[in-house]
Parts: C-alpha cells; sequence; structure tokens
C-alpha cells in the first residue's frame, strides 16, 4: 500500500515486480479503483512488455497467467485490503500515532505484497526460465536505462536543489491526501528533506550489483532444481535491498526511519479539516473496493448458476 511518505523499494517497475505487486501498486491510484482496477491485467501486460520484447508463445503466457492472478486477486485480496484499509481509519483517527505504529502498518502491506509474489512465483519461474539471452540481455539495458532516467534530476542536483526536490515531491504528494499545508507542516518538510541521505546515485550502483546476482542466477537457470530454482528467483524478489552493502543499508534505514517519523510529525500536526480530507479519501478507497468485491462475488454466482 503507498501510505504518503512511505520510502519506495529501488526500481519497483521491473519485470517480476510488476508481475506479482501490481494489486498493490494500483491500490491507491490516483483514478477511481472502480475504473483502473478492472483492466489491471492489461495495465501490467504493457508495462512489462515496455522493458523485454516477447515472441507470440510467451505473450499468450504472460496474458492467461495475468488473467489468471487478476481473478485470484480479486477473488482473495480485496476484502483484505478494505479491512486494512478500516485498520489504518482506527490508527489515524488516535490522537498520536507512534513510529512504531507506521512500521506494523507497512509491514502489514508488505504481507500482502507477499501474498501475491506467492501466487505468482510459478508463473514467473515459467516465465524466467523461457527467456532467451537476447531478452534477457535487453530486460537489463532497459532497466538500467530507465532507473537512471528516473534518478537523473535527483543525481545531478546538490545541497539546496536537492533539498528542494525532495520537499517539492513530497509536498505535492501529502496535499492530495491533506489538503493545503500548514506552515508548521511545511518546516516539518524542510527540515526531513536536509536529513535525508542522497541515495539515487547509491541506488543506481545498487541497481547494477543486483543485476550482476540476476544475472548469475539466469546463467545457472538450467543447472538448479526447479524449487531452488523458485527459491532463489523469490529471494531476489522479495527485498533487493537485502543485497545492498552495509554502510548503503545503513543509510537506508537512516532514510526509512527518518520518513516514519515524518508521517508520525505530520499526523499530529493535522488540523481538523485536513483530518476530515484524509479520513474520506481514505472511505473512498474502501467502498471502492468492497463494491469490486461484491461484484466479483455476484459475477462468480452467476456463473455458476
Amino acid at each position: 500500500m503507498n501510505i504518503p511518505g512511505q520510502n519506495r523499494k529501488p526500481s519497483r517497475q521491473r519485470l517480476y515486480g510488476l508481475l506479482m505487486g501490481a494489486g498493490l501498486l494500483l491500490l491507491l491510484a490516483g483514478c477511481s479503483l472502480r475504473v483502473t482496477y478492472p483492466v489491471m491485467d492489461w495495465w501490467i501486460k504493457w508495462q512489462i512488455q515496455d522493458y523485454v520484447s516477447f515472441n507470440p508463445e510467451q505473450k499468450q503466457h504472460l496474458k492467461n497467467s495475468l488473467q489468471r492472478f487478476h481473478q485470484w486477486h480479486q477473488d482473495t485480496q480485496l476484502s483484505a485490503y478494505a479491512r486494512q484499509l478500516e485498520d489504518l481509519k482506527s490508527l489515524l483517527a488516535q490522537d498520536q500515532v507512534t513510529e512504531q505504529q507506521m512500521t506494523a502498518m507497512q509491514e502489514q502491506a508488505q504481507q500482502h505484497w507477499q501474498v501475491s509474489l506467492d501466487y505468482l512465483l510459478p508463473d514467473i519461474q515459467t516465465l524466467f526460465l523461457s527467456l532467451s539471452d537476447q531478452q534477457w540481455g535487453e530486460f537489463q539495458d532497459n532497466l538500467i536505462k530507465k532507473e537512471a532516467e528516473k534518478t537523473a534530476k535527483m543525481r545531478k542536483a546538490s545541497g539546496e536543489k536537492r533539498y528542494r526536490l525532495r520537499r517539492e515531491s513530497m509536498e505535492d504528494r501529502l496535499e492530495d491526501w491533506f489538503g493545503r499545508l500548514t506552515s508548521e507542516q511545511e518546516n516539518l518538510l524542510r527540515h526531513w528533506s536536509e536529513q535525508l541521505n542522497p541515495l539515487a546515485e547509491i541506488s543506481l550502483q545498487e541497481q547494477r550489483h543486483w543485476l550482476q546476482l540476476a544475472d548469475e542466477l539466469f546463467q545457472q537457470r538450467f543447472d538448479l532444481p526447479p524449487e531452488q530454482q523458485q527459491q532463489a528467483i523469490r529471494k531476489l524478489i522479495t527485498d533487493e535491498t537485502r543485497f545492498w552493502s552495509e554502510p548503503h543499508l545503513q543509510l537506508l534505514k537512516e532514510n526509512r526511519q527518518l520518513n516514519r517519523r515524518l508521517l508520525s510529525q505530520l499526523h499530529d500536526s493535522l488540523t481538523e479539516r485536513q483530518r476530515e480530507r484524509l479520513t474520506n479519501k481514505l472511505s473512498s478507497f474502501q467502498k471502492d473496493l468492497e463494491y469490486l468485491a461484491r461484484r466479483n462475488e455476484e459475477d462468480n454466482l452467476a456463473q455458476r448458476e
């Protein structure tokens, strides 16, 4: 779940992440879920094919896999997301929210992501094994290229400009949820932006390191038994930052702690009007999820009759 201010994993939109995480990526999209969710499988397919060119057989496999995933997701996950949003609303209704509570809520959202991964992992494995050397090279080149493009502005910035870019990016996201920020909240953002460790260049370096490990697996893929293949793929996908060097990982941990602290401080600073706006937006997403889950149940029932 993309809670405002949550630290995103580097290069999340990679081939495998798109396959198994799309339900969460779309969960809090800018448009109504009633509009975006029904085309989730088409959207994922379009995104994936921006990284690698598939042959007709692979395209059909991808299409079938995403259709199965989408149906399973409707059958099992929508209600779980709606329940977490209810828990989130209850948490935010408290006078104070601690960093530990924010962490627990993020970990709960991470569990949804893991469930989706476990469902899709056999299909991811099949697709991974079917890639040719040329397709694998294309995927690696596109991944690095897109990551470099995404981080270019921040990597080139320094000092006050970097702080300003951070503040503006976060302010845009927060105002979508809270409305206009107060001077106190702007000061919190200013202090937060100046404390964060610069990770854009580090993220790109670690991206290349991750690709080296992924390439080793690709080169050995036919030498491993199926169960070991799947375990290795899952390890690469679940949390790529586990492969970061210890100094870089420490910087990332510090940033995540700063993000949680900011969220806690922002919550405590909300005006009544901001609280109402935030609650209404969460309620709107929750109603959409419940509507989609109910409509799916009705469709399934109609098909059985």
